[in-house]
């Protein structure tokens, strides 16, 4: 490296001839630094401090919770040699695949970001489209206490999920807002009134179907862990043969798992308990079971069955095995 990088934290390598492209200083974390009462705040690193887009021609990093600074490869320079500024921004998420918008037949690499309610101005998920930075569609979001966003592999779907905090602030709900990205306006569709906290969601890979797990009121040092469920959705059948509106299929009451992994090929699915000291399940759903169907779900793209289950004592985490055919 040369005297330019000394002291920097970040740098951007060119692996085919292992040079570095462009280093970076460390930004802090956004938020105070310090607290009421003048104590200095640790606060946690963001990692990934940079993000790619889905044909790495592009990657972009947070700039203190005000703007987005996105670097075009294989320069690094900064695009229109301007950051995106983005008030109070706390996350955004590149689509993980190129995708194509109804009406659009120009590139694009398309990324989601969220910001906070600030003052009188409500929560705001927007979905920008790169490289013209056009804002293409937004979501104003009100009580919002805290929001993931979830990306389906091929970029046809964005799940934003909202906690929502009454206005007591006693309470907390949780609200699915499905931005439908490939139909035209981009529309939402929002699964409403979750009312116990979600900790874990999962699209299936390539697919339209999710699942997500939610808990009871998580009280710290309890002796017993609050009981998970496990609600599963997938969307209508329609004439056309386009995905319709998202329903609720099953929900499996009393459980104790934490975790969802989806087979890289889709269609089958493990619940999970992992890094538990008291419980250790693992259970195979098949969401395209070949058997009888319930008549309630004639009109859904599922036919959900459990095959088997497991238990193994200790477990820590859960990996599929991934074929050659499937890779290539």
């Amino acid at each position: 490296m040369t005297a330019e990088e000394d002291g920097k934290n970040y740098i951007i390598w060119d692996i085919a001839t292992c040079k570095p492209l462009r280093s970076f200083v460390n930004l802090d974390p956004p938020g105070p630094s310090i607290d009421a009462e003048g104590n200095p705040i640790k606060k946690k690193m963001q990692w990934p401090a940079f993000k790619w887009s889905a044909d790495d021609k592009y990657v972009a990093r947070m700039t203190q919770g005000q703007s987005i600074s996105i670097y075009e490869l294989p320069r690094m320079n900064l695009l229109d040699k301007t950051s995106v500024k983005i008030e109070g921004v706390v996350d955004f998420e590149w689509a993980p695949a190129t995708t194509t918008r109804d009406g659009f037949k120009g590139y694009e690499q398309l990324l989601c970001f969220w910001t906070p309610e600030l003052g009188s101005n409500p929560a705001k998920v927007g979905l920008m489209s790169i490289p013209s930075k056009e804002i293409v569609r937004t979501r104003n979001l009100f009580n919002v206490s805290d929001a993931k966003l979830h990306w389906q592999s091929q970029a046809q779907y964005l799940c934003v999920k909202v906690d929502r905090h009454s206005k007591s602030k006693k309470s907390l709900a949780t609200n699915l807002e499905i931005f439908r990205v490939r139909e035209k306006g981009v529309p939402v569709e929002v699964v409403e009134s979750i009312k116990d906290p979600v900790i874990n969601f999962a699209w299936e890979p390539k697919g339209d179907r999710f699942v997500l797990i939610t808990a009871g009121e998580i009280v710290p040092n309890a002796a017993v862990a609050s009981k998970s469920s496990v609600a599963f959705f997938a969307p209508e059948k329609t004439k056309s043969g386009a995905a319709g509106t998202f329903r609720h299929v099953r929900t499996l009451e009393k459980r104790n798992c934490n975790a969802l992994y989806w087979s890289p090929r889709g269609r089958f699915v493990c619940i999970a308990t992992v890094q538990s000291q008291q419980s250790h399940e693992l259970e195979f759903y098949d969401f395209d079971y070949e058997g009888e169907k319930d008549e309630k779900d004639k009109d859904i793209s599922a036919n959900l069955q459990l095959m088997a289950t497991a238990d193994h004592y200790g477990v820590t985490d859960v990996e599929w095995w991934v074929s050659q055919q499937l890779m290539s």
